[in-house]
């Protein structure tokens, strides 16, 4: 019910993203209180509940899951079903704080063994190229993995971004891409899988029930692993600056980098 229900600050349901979301992280940390009696829990214990998640999952979660059940609080007491938040008293102790924001990027000096280890070490061609694409556009990674055939203009070199678009933040519009991530869209609609999606998903993955690729994470680690470098995220390849990756493998790559 409150899924379904509850409405972003500006009045709109939640985004699927948003939903899949939330139902992904009700069952990795919020089941093991799906039945308490919430207008009878205490703060203090909710306060040993995220503990045990920042515990586990990390600080970054443990805020998330704190303020997933303060949106839970508020749709009911909107509801006039329970009077009061404890989440408000739990953020009193500033005990679930945001982390810093990441920095971790590939140094200058290791994006050649990362560049040649994606070619060696991943068998795959959709995620060997959605490591490519990523690394060579700056697109966050359900940008990347989400984008269908029907945006892509190849001839002009641009994919236009539809209003809501996951993956985006709000953007809309047209993005340029660069002459490599064209050259390697180009050679997959040639032998494209799907009439729909430039990364559909692979036969037999029901994981997220999302039609498209939504995970280079293994590959990430083997190639990271293969090259002697710090494991990256998918995250981490957009803070790969552009102009430091131009110095790496040269201008011509280049030439319409998109800047974020």
């Amino acid at each position: 019910m409150f899924i379904e229900n509850r409405r972003t600050k500006k009045g709109l349901p939640l985004a699927a993203s948003t939903k899949r979301d939330y139902q992904k992280w009700f069952e990795v940390a919020l089941k093991p209180v799906h039945d308490w009696r919430l207008a009878d829990v205490r703060a203090l214990a909710w306060v040993e509940f995220f503990t045990a998640v920042r515990d586990r999952h990390g600080a970054s979660k443990a805020l998330y899951m704190c303020n997933i059940m303060s949106s839970v609080y508020t749709f009911l007491m909107s509801l006039d079903q329970i009077d009061s938040n404890p989440m408000v008293k739990v953020r009193l102790g500033r005990l679930f704080i945001a982390p810093k924001p990441r920095t971790s990027h590939i140094e200058t000096a290791d994006i050649k063994p990362f560049w040649a280890a994606v070619g060696k070490v991943c068998k795959r061609r959709d995620s060997r190229e959605a490591v490519r694409l990523i690394f060579m556009s700056e697109l966050r990674l359900n940008a990347a993995l989400g984008m269908r055939w029907d945006q892509l203009d190849l001839a002009r070199g641009f994919l236009f971004v539809e209003p809501g678009t996951e993956g985006w933040k709000g953007f809309s519009g047209v993005f340029p891409l660069s002459d490599y991530v064209v050259d390697l869209l180009r050679a997959r609609y040639v032998s494209r899988k799907s009439r729909d999606w430039v990364f559909p998903k692979r036969m037999g993955d029901e994981a997220d029930g999302l039609p498209h690729l939504s995970r280079v994470g293994d590959s990430l680690r083997k190639m990271c692993d293969a090259a002697s470098i710090p494991r990256v995220t998918a995250h981490d390849l957009r803070r790969t600056v552009a102009s430091v990756a131009a110095l790496a493998f040269g201008a011509d790559h280049f030439r319409r980098w998109p800047f974020c």
